[in-house]
């Protein structure tokens, strides 16, 4: 009778134990808008789940919704202000909605390379945007990414000066920085949705448009588009975002295993984009693309034409602290990455 005691309350030890267990574990439901697959987006998702998993000892499950399954990138960022949604992973025009200011990174030919960006984002400045954002917008940054750089695309000429761009009717956003850039560098800008954009090239309403290597190959813009010129003029960001609540709720040490996870999630996301853009290239090459590297001399001559009339909207928008200060750390940054 004793021994059947004692196995029954093993029994319910184990049973107790157990479901403690079950109840401590906490699940981060994660929305981003790109496919499963071999994309930067996914594989840095992935990393993060794979790290916080591992490190947390199965305290924190990370469940992953890519293919915009929660909705739009917009929709994601609200879900996560309102508490809704754990993480999303969006592009910094999602957020801008939310936070005006975010279009201050929208200067033209403001950073040099993409590893000064990921100072930029990485350091003080970014710090400090970030804990705004979190005031303003009513959600916690984790980490800003690079999304790459945008480039020219046209079916006229080579563009590799200035001047190759006057009298071309170029596709934008309907975004007034992108709007002044076109203007002040001598094209017709003509605001066109993501949708029409294919057909307006077919149907030469328009000459070329703007966007990321990803975007030009993976959309089909390279099949209607016979030069593209590699002339960076701006870059986007990625930003890794979880809600206050879902934070505030984790015990401190799975607090920093989340915050050591979006390291490595930054870090995986910029080196697969930088591979992921060199990918990209060859393959609109391959499509017969006529593709122009711009020299770091003719960039210097599209920064003189561009990026005085959108900074001076910019200005207006955001304030010219934010602006000075966004400045002055990229020249901090060209510092530490090039070491002068």
């Amino acid at each position: 009778m004793k021994r059947i005691l004692m196995v029954a309350l093993l029994a319910w030890t184990m049973t107790t134990l157990g479901t403690a267990g079950v109840l401590a574990q906490t699940t981060l439901r994660f929305g981003m808008n790109l496919p499963q697959g071999d994309s930067a987006d996914f594989k840095a998702a992935t990393a993060f789940k794979d790290y916080v998993e591992f490190n947390s000892g199965g305290r924190l499950r990370v469940q992953l919704f890519p293919g915009g399954q929660l909705g739009s990138e917009r929709q994601m960022t609200e879900q996560v202000r309102d508490g809704a949604l754990d993480i999303a992973y969006v592009a910094d025009g999602a957020a801008t909605g939310f936070y005006p200011k975010l279009q201050v990174l929208a200067i033209p030919y403001l950073f040099t390379s993409a590893p000064v960006a990921w100072e930029v984002l990485r350091g003080p400045f970014g710090r400090d945007l970030a804990a705004d954002i979190r005031k303003v917008a009513g959600f916690r940054v984790l980490n800003m990414s690079e999304n790459g750089f945008r480039d020219f695309t046209n079916n006229k000429r080579p563009i590799r000066t200035p001047e190759d761009m006057k009298g071309l009717k170029m596709r934008t956003m309907e975004s007034p920085v992108f709007i002044r850039m076109m203007q002040s560098l001598g094209a017709a800008a003509t605001p066109i949705g993501t949708s029409e954009l294919i057909m307006s090239l077919q149907q030469n309403v328009v000459d070329g448009q703007e966007n990321a290597p990803s975007t030009v190959f993976q959309f089909g813009i390279a099949d209607v588009q016979k030069y593209m010129s590699l002339d960076d003029h701006v870059f986007s960001a990625m930003l890794l975002l979880i809600a206050d609540e879902s934070y505030d709720k984790l015990a401190p040490d799975l607090r920093r295993i989340v915050m050591d996870g979006a390291v490595v999630h930054a870090n995986t996301s910029n080196a697969e984009r930088a591979r992921g853009t060199q990918a990209n290239i060859e393959a609109i090459r391959k499509k017969g693309v006529q593709v122009y590297m711009t020299s770091a001399a003719e960039k210097a001559q599209f920064k003189q034409a561009a990026q005085g009339p959108v900074i001076d909207y910019i200005t207006q928008q955001v304030g010219k602290e934010l602006v000075d200060n966004l400045l002055t750390a990229t020249k901090q940054a060209e510092a530490v990455v090039y070491g002068n």
